[in-house]
């Protein structure tokens, strides 16, 4: 962590101390965008294999799609969201696709991967010289990493011993009262699902199972449909708090990631970045790494991240200043991108004041996750 805090004060030091501060508005022009790192969920899928005791729907496949996988309405979900970044940022992305513009990274997992494919289509449909046949779709790279050594992206339930410790320690001490009066309920819940649900990690995996379910067009039994939007809803935004609880939760939960987006803005702001022309980094993961993110950011608004929800991090140079700007799509509402503001930030989120915000939750290496 010392030898991250002193890389990164050297650079700051060169590029943004002696340089004036100025807030701009939701859109800045796109010559003052640098870098960009984007992460969203996948799209629409279908119910995992792992569901209650008590699915009357346990044995279904949910063919042709497969369990676990996107369904049709998510691929168009998916494409959509390549769709709105190119309209977003045409003019920092060009048209034409080649290899050194993007890095994409997607989580060890059939639906990420596809949903990585199709938000890679729809950013990149082929142009000029691309242009191979009536199909307008080029293949596009991607990279991922095995869940065991997937510390940027990957599920530290899977992948980080401490991780689990520590959950566990704060899951039944300080965490405990956010789910306390929530005891009764979960009574009920076991009785009525075959679950034994203790705390807010089963509602989790509960309201999964169901929401899928209703999104494929199964009716909810009679005693959990209720209780989806509500409660249920309610007991799986505990479940991202708890996950977060604590300082070293954010670090272990989303440290990794903030700090790669630190690292590589530091390289391109250095001219070291590999390769020089990169201007996306685009991951696909889960709900839970957008809530993640955002809880350790400190702007988590209380919200079950939608699917294709993403996070946008603008690295941008406004008046001689490096600094971020943070947006988040949830397509809820009227569907608009919001820009998120960090506590004792501005909009526009001077690099060095990022640092000092993010400087306890960025871990030193790997072995931050060992016990």
């Amino acid at each position: 962590m010392i030898i991250f805090a002193v890389v990164v004060s050297l650079l700051f030091h060169t590029f943004c101390t002696s340089l004036p501060f100025s807030t701009y508005g939701r859109d800045g022009p796109c010559d003052e965008l640098v870098l960009l790192n984007v992460i969203h969920r996948h799209g629409y899928r279908a119910r995992d294999a792992a569901t209650y005791p008590n699915d009357p729907y346990i044995n279904e496949t949910f063919f042709p799609y497969g369990l676990g996988q996107l369904t049709n309405k998510g691929k168009l979900r998916m494409y959509n969201v390549g769709v709105d970044l190119k309209q977003r940022y045409r003019c920092f992305l060009g048209d034409l696709y080649f290899p050194d513009l993007i890095e994409a990274r997607s989580t060890d997992v059939n639906r990420t991967k596809a949903s990585l494919a199709l938000s890679s289509a729809g950013l990149f449909p082929p142009k000029g010289p691309l242009i191979w046949s009536l199909l307008n779709w080029i293949p596009i790279p991607y990279n991922y990493e095995k869940i065991e050594n997937d510390f940027v992206l990957g599920s530290k339930f899977s992948n980080c011993p401490k991780y689990v410790q520590l959950y566990g320690e704060h899951l039944n001490g300080p965490g405990a009262e956010l789910y306390s009066d929530d005891i009764p309920f979960y009574k009920y819940l076991t009785e009525n699902s075959g679950m034994n649900v203790t705390d807010p990690s089963q509602i989790y995996g509960l309201y999964f199972a169901l929401k899928t379910e209703e999104e494929w067009g199964l009716s909810i039994p009679r005693w959990a449909k209720p209780y989806l939007d509500t409660e249920l809803k309610k007991g799986t935004i505990k479940q991202y708090k708890l996950q977060t609880g604590t300082t070293e939760l954010k670090k272990l939960a989303a440290g990794f990631y903030i700090k790669k987006i630190l690292e590589d803005s530091l390289r391109k702001i250095s001219n070291s970045l590999t390769p020089q022309d990169r201007k996306l980094f685009l991951y696909s993961a889960h709900e839970y790494n957008i809530a993640n993110i955002l809880t350790a950011l400190d702007i988590y608004n209380d919200i079950i991240p939608n699917y294709g929800s993403h996070i946008i991090i603008e690295l941008r140079k406004i008046n001689g200043v490096y600094g971020f700007k943070v947006l988040l799509q949830n397509y809820e509402g009227n569907g608009e991108l919001q820009l998120l503001k960090l506590p004792k930030c501005d909009y526009f989120c001077p690099l060095d004041r990022f640092v000092q915000i993010v400087q306890d939750i960025i871990p030193e290496d790997e072995s931050a996750c060992n016990v």
